[in-house]
């Protein structure tokens, strides 16, 4: 009897493990020319003698990290910081020279970078992009419009929490 319970938890447990595997593999496949190209969008925007300390930082870690899975398990966690921070008006992004933020490569960078991780761990990125509809939507309740803060700080909270180095803000 016994055994007939392992047999019927096993089979669709095996199945769905063999799914995520090839689902996890065939996204790397796909990501791959994007990794390649934040790479080198990663080295051009370093190369900019003009780059501000905490800028080239943050670009580092982000290139550092753009292929962990762990980084991937702390999303959702990092969201979850974001929206307390947004709920107790804490500010998520650090105010003043916003250079880089203006700069299409850094965009293109960082959504490369974003792909990047929900390819190495599609469900901790789905879950993360779920949590971070209702910090988006009070943000715009609260009459606060800080969705590209809300969107990029959980990625440099991950990542510098898995990478043990001090926060940096791009």
């Amino acid at each position: 009897m016994s055994m007939e319970i392992v047999q019927i938890l096993t089979g669709p447990f095996a199945l769905a493990l063999l799914a995520y595997i090839v689902l996890v593999a065939t996204l790397a496949f796909a990501v791959h020319p994007m990794r390649r190209e934040m790479i080198l969008l990663g080295e051009e925007l370093l190369a900019d003698p003009a780059l501000k300390p905490r800028h080239r930082d943050a670009i580092n870690l982000l290139m550092d990290t753009c292929m962990s899975f762990r980084v991937g398990l702390l999303l959702p966690v990092a969201v979850l910081s974001v929206l307390a921070d947004e709920v107790l008006k804490r500010e998520v992004h650090v105010p003043g020279d916003d250079s880089l933020m203006n700069d299409p490569r850094f965009d293109r960078f960082l959504t490369r970078h974003i792909l990047s991780i929900a390819a190495i761990n599609p469900i901790a990125t789905a879950i993360a992009m779920v949590l971070m509809i209702p910090t988006v939507a009070y943000s715009f309740a609260i009459g606060r419009d800080r969705t590209r803060a809300i969107v990029e700080e959980p990625l440099l909270r991950a990542s510098a929490t898995m990478t043990g180095r001090a926060q940096c803000a791009a």
